[in-house]
């Protein structure tokens, strides 16, 4: 037996699950999850930036690259003392704003972690 659920069914649940997430009674906690999951995704950003600074994944990029290039011996010899060089450059790279993302969004998830469990 296969179970049918119509659109006005699912849009109706929706909407009665977001009026109860936003209602008086769980307004706090609404906030807290909010808070919670805008510091994971802060904390996302800057660790993802983070590994894009510490060059990571430069040998993935120099490999991709030289896989979509079909190449004679000489020009692959020439690409690969480029790539080296850009990778270097690459590396080279310093943000600001990784780490102000990554411990922004580590404070933002500890507080919403320790402090809900106070208030409440």
């Amino acid at each position: 037996m296969r179970w049918r659920i119509s659109k006005k069914a699912s849009v109706l649940g929706a909407i009665l699950l977001l009026a109860m997430s936003f209602s008086v009674k769980y307004m706090p906690l609404a906030f807290w999850d909010f808070l919670f999951l805008s510091g994971l995704v802060l904390f996302m950003l800057g660790g993802g930036a983070l590994l894009l600074e510490k060059g990571i994944f430069n040998h993935f990029f120099a490999s991709f690259q030289t896989l979509l290039r079909s190449t004679s011996k000489v020009e692959a010899y020439a690409a690969e003392k480029e790539q080296r060089q850009s990778a270097r450059r690459i590396s080279e790279r310093k943000s600001p704003v990784t780490k102000i993302l990554l411990g922004s969004g580590i404070i933002i998830i500890a507080s919403a972690t320790v402090f809900p469990l106070y208030l409440f």
